[in-house]
Order: C-alpha cells, then structure tokens, then sequence
C-alpha cells in the first residue's frame, strides 16, 4: 500500500489493525472497519 492510498483513504492503525472509515453518500462517517491480513476474518 502506497502513502498515497493511506492519505487518499484515510487508513489508520490502531495498534493492532489497519482502520479504514466508512463514509456515507453525503460523506458523513458511519463505520470504521479493522482489518489485518496475518490474522482470520472475524464476522460479527
């Protein structure tokens, strides 16, 4: 992933995984999902 697509799409980390917001049609944030690829899906 380049510094590009972490500043276009605002990915973070929050020690433990990536953080990636979701945003809504008007833009507002509705949901922030986390995810690392060295650890198995979780489905909640």
């Amino acid at each position: 992933m380049t510094l590009n697509t972490i500043k276009k799409y605002k990915i973070g980390w929050d020690g433990n995984r990536n953080t990636i917001p979701i945003y809504d049609e008007k833009g507002v944030l509705r949901n922030i999902r986390r995810y690392n690829q060295k650890k198995p899906e979780k489905m909640i």
